[in-house]
């Protein structure tokens, strides 16, 4: 490239400055166009009905069977271990 075609392609390219100022003449239109989709997107949220349903259910079960024979006495290597159940 020579340094005229070089020279030409800087002074047509628009700068930083110059989209900043081109947006800051035209924010009356920026802001109507974010406000009506704004205003849109939030009737449409309002209006419709849930698409998904989510619920939960927790099995709380005890996993401890009880002592069953003599050969579950040394089932935990420590013998301090105790289990508590509230739900009988």
């Amino acid at each position: 490239m020579t340094e005229n075609n070089i020279n030409s392609i800087a002074e047509t390219e628009a700068g930083y400055g110059e989209l900043f100022a081109v947006l800051i003449r035209r924010r009356f239109w920026l802001l109507s166009v974010l406000f009506i989709v704004l205003a849109a997107a939030t009737a449409k949220a309002l209006t419709d009905k849930p698409t998904y349903k989510s619920s939960m259910q927790l099995l709380v079960e005890s996993n401890y069977q009880g002592k069953k024979d003599s050969k579950t006495d040394n089932q935990f290597a420590d013998s301090n271990v105790e289990i508590y159940s509230y739900f009988k």
